[in-house]
């Protein structure tokens, strides 16, 4: 019986002397934020993934702003960022979601997990078997195709659900702005006084967007 004792106090002081070895050699992980482009919005989001990187312990890297939306602004920093490497995730609002796909998969082959956050690559729907998108974890963001069905609502009570509209858009290659286009697209057609007559992409082009 005093031997059985004896192993076990043995094995309970091998425990409490190897707890403290583990936590320190528990490695910190480190994600990298990866934004769309350089506009309040994104530097919002900046602050929440700051906030909840520094509650989980998560060390935090947030890559430079693109100055335009678009992957031929966003794509080089990113590649840039993951060339110096020292990071375990990625969060990234995807700014292309089709030209996106090629650049972050090689990124996950390199080990690297990815979330897509406001925007995603393919139809965001990452569970489906036999695509070239089915590799991020997930997509956060918003219902922009019900929002985009909201504003065409509130737009509708205040023209008294009758007259022409237009839409103003920025890329239709972004997922949250083609979908907010949809869902306004379909809200309006639900007014039968109103009439959408017509949908321009101005590319992020404020002077287009003003002409």
């Amino acid at each position: 019986m005093k031997k059985r004792y004896a192993v076990i106090a043995t094995i309970f002081l091998i425990l409490i002397i190897a707890a403290p070895i583990t936590a320190q050699t528990k490695k910190q992980l480190t994600f990298l934020f990866m934004p769309g482009v350089q506009d309040p919005f994104y530097t919002t989001m900046e602050k929440g993934v700051r906030a909840k990187c520094k509650e989980l312990g998560i060390n935090l890297i947030v890559a430079e702003y693109p100055k335009a939306w678009g992957p031929e602004y966003q794509v080089p920093i990113l590649q840039a960022v993951v060339q110096r490497g020292g990071f375990d995730g990625l969060l990234i609002a995807s700014t292309s979601a089709d030209a996106l796909k090629a650049p972050l998969k090689a990124i996950y082959d390199k080990g690297i997990e990815i979330i897509t956050v406001d925007t995603f690559i393919g139809d965001g729907d990452y569970s489906k078997p036999n695509t070239d998108y089915g590799f991020p974890l997930s997509y956060i963001g918003s219902d922009n195709e019900l929002g985009g069905k909201q504003i065409a609502e509130q737009l509708a009570e205040l023209l008294g659900e009758k007259g022409k509209v237009f839409c103003e858009a920025t890329n239709p290659d972004a997922s949250s702005v083609a979908a907010r286009v949809k869902g306004f697209t379909k809200g309006i057609s639900e007014f039968p006084n109103m009439k959408l007559v017509g949908v321009e992409w101005c590319l992020d082009v404020q002077q287009k967007a003003q002409e």
